[in-house]
């Protein structure tokens, strides 16, 4: 049910209520961390029961106030038990390289020789699953969805249509509501691995559930505190346990912090220290499968991004953040004033970006975190000018560098997108409505035009891979109208008091949305979406293994872009005109010819439309 609109912002116009309100969630979470037992997964009997397991299948979820008027049908994976996916071994192998190289490193749910030693288990038994248990079973074929997902294959659909398949293998292969009645340890790395899913698909996962379901085990078993070996527990299980949790950490936050919701468990009663790198040791070298016939060695260079614990770093950081300025906790040095402790703040962002080899990423974290401790928000409503350009800079590098993620077919997580872009183009919405004169000495008409119509535009291309991102656009384009009529003409009188600048009000606060405290439950649907119901626009086909295509080209594995997403200088060239973007969406996410080139030049490619050659059950 939406909530009543209101003449009055319950984060402006009454603090004390939301200072009580936000208090009193914090100790209800702080005691619930302080009861937990660091060693209640050691007991046999243990259960922790995860009632809502429905919910985990729901869409994921929109931006406010998208999120009350969506109606998301539950997408449960539904499967026959009969026949499953199969790829050719080459293809599997590749996937396979992609996760450990490229996502494992981020993700670190399991040591990379764990994770190998999994799937020759899983090869090794070939058509005898029996001899895997269902839990690996489980765990590969979500690895090879997730991987399937980061391919920059030229028809999304038919991506899409493989990946779905393997994650319905994946929950063939496992009993889920036994997993889910006696949870544990592996419990939390299936729930992270939907929602690693969820993030490359939002269509199938309500992340905010699923996460916050897996930190509520973690909560249970106390994984948030320190335990030492005297426990009896030895030094390889506290390390698997320490970067599960902090696996789980960097999952959640981004998640809470991404979309504006409570965080699972207060920083503060956090008592872990973060996980040593000596656990693989391997880590950053990059990996080499085999095929069945020992003849194709193929190693991918993993992307140097940033590093495990510089993001747990930054996402600490955001945390408190947020914890600050809007949860109105208060600041940790009490001897520091506000402005002291944002000067503070950007200090940590630079030490923490200072030791990173690349940029990229990084960027993208640096211009997140400006965005959230400068934009206006419950402890700071009217921050000063240094701020607000500080904020609005952030907010259009944001869009630029998601910009450019897209034309070259670089984006892979539409849900972090789609929620950025959103928040940003209302922070710039807002800016051009109470900032005018500000923005206009540092900005010209035609940039603030350029990166406004980009935002419209990026909503239109997310929705090839998140339908529902649609509405977003639908939404920002009818906010526009205003801010920008306004910002252009100098004879327009100050109208902060009109409907839409009430209304960027509200999104810029987020009034009204103490509901979303609330999880969602499944709505009722008569049937189980399937693809055509999620796309649309498309009908779907059937993908043949069997048909003489080259199947490595298909999902283009080989493809390694190196390209820097986040300029910080995009945006700031004075001479930079209006683009007109009308006949380039047709043709957005189209490869070039040049790397078509260069993996036809590849010897071993050849062979791997034989797919009679060492097919690969998986399931």
């Amino acid at each position: 049910m939406r909530p009543q609109q209101t003449d009055t912002s319950p984060v402006l116009d009454n603090p004390t209520t939301l200072t009580a309100n936000v208090t009193a969630a914090y100790e209800l979470a702080a005691n619930a961390a302080r009861e937990s037992e660091p060693l209640v997964s050691m007991k046999k009997d243990h259960q922790h029961k995860l009632p809502y397991s429905r919910a985990f299948f729901l869409g994921a979820e929109l931006p406010f106030p998208l999120a009350f008027k969506e109606q998301r049908a539950v997408n449960i994976p539904t499967h026959d038990g009969n026949s499953f996916t199969r790829l050719p071994e080459e293809v599997a192998n590749q996937l396979m390289i992609v996760y450990v190289d490229r996502i494992l490193p981020h993700y670190p749910l399991f040591s990379r020789q764990e994770m190998l030693e999994m799937f020759q288990r899983f090869k090794e038994s070939n058509n005898d699953q029996a001899e895997v248990k269902s839990e690996e079973q489980f765990t590969i074929c979500m690895v090879m969805a997730i991987a399937t997902l980061t391919s920059k294959a030229r028809d999304y659909r038919k991506l899409v249509s493989v990946a779905e398949s393997l994650r319905r293998d994946a929950f063939a292969r496992l009993d889920w509501e036994q997993s889910l009645t006696v949870a544990t340890t592996t419990t939390i790395q299936q729930l992270l691995l939907i929602a690693q899913y969820g993030f490359l698909f939002p269509a199938s996962t309500n992340l905010w559930q699923v996460v916050g379901d897996a930190a509520r085990v973690a909560l249970g078993l106390g994984l948030h505190q320190n335990t030492t070996s005297e426990c009896g527990m030895t030094e390889e299980i506290l390390d698997y346990r320490k970067r599960l949790y902090w696996t789980l950490y960097s999952i959640e936050r981004s998640i809470a912090i991404t979309s504006h919701r409570p965080l699972a468990v207060a920083g503060d009663q956090i008592h872990l220290p973060f996980p040593s790198s000596e656990h693989d040791p391997d880590c950053n070298g990059s990996l080499v499968l085999h095929t069945s016939d020992e003849s194709y060695d193929q190693p991918l260079t993993p992307n140097s991004k940033l590093g495990f614990n510089d993001t747990l770093k930054l996402l600490r950081l955001q945390s408190e953040i947020c914890s600050v300025n809007i949860g109105m906790r208060p600041i940790s040095n009490s001897n520091i004033s506000y402005e002291d402790w944002l000067v503070d703040v950007e200090r940590r962002v630079r030490e923490i970006k200072a030791g990173v080899v690349s940029t990229s990423m990084s960027n993208s974290n640096e211009w997140h975190t400006m965005l959230i401790l400068h934009m206006p928000c419950a402890r700071n409503p009217n921050p000063a000018e240094a701020s607000v350009l500080k904020y609005f800079r952030a907010a259009v590098c944001t869009v630029r560098g998601y910009w450019e993620l897209i034309v070259s077919n670089d984006l892979d997580d539409p849900w972090h997108a789609t929620h950025r872009c959103y928040e940003a183009g209302n922070l710039i919405l807002y800016a051009l409505w109470h900032y005018r004169s500000l923005i206009r000495r540092n900005y010209t008409i035609a940039q603030i035009f350029e990166v406004v119509h980009q935002i419209s535009s990026i909503f239109i291309l997310l929705a090839k891979q998140w339908p529902a991102a649609q509405q977003c656009g639908i939404l920002f384009d009818r906010l526009r109208k205003g801010p920008l009529s306004f910002f252009r003409d100098d004879n327009s009188s100050d109208s902060s008091l009109g409907v839409e600048a009430r209304q960027l009000k509200e999104l810029v606060f987020r009034e009204n949305a103490d509901v979303l405290y609330a999880r969602e439950e499944p709505v009722d649907t008569s049937a189980h979406p399937t693809l055509d119901a999620i796309f649309p626009d498309f009908g779907a086909d059937s993908l043949s293994f069997e048909n003489g295509a080259d199947i490595l080209e298909f999902f283009n594995l080989f493809d390694d872009s190196n390209i820097e997403g986040f300029d910080a200088t995009a945006i700031d060239l004075e001479d930079t005109q209006l683009e007109e973007c009308n006949g380039e969406i047709t043709d957005m996410f189209s490869l070039q010819a040049e790397k078509d080139q260069v993996r036809h030049g590849n010897p071993g490619m050849s062979k791997l439309h034989k797919a009679s050659q060492g097919l690969l059950l998986l399931g």
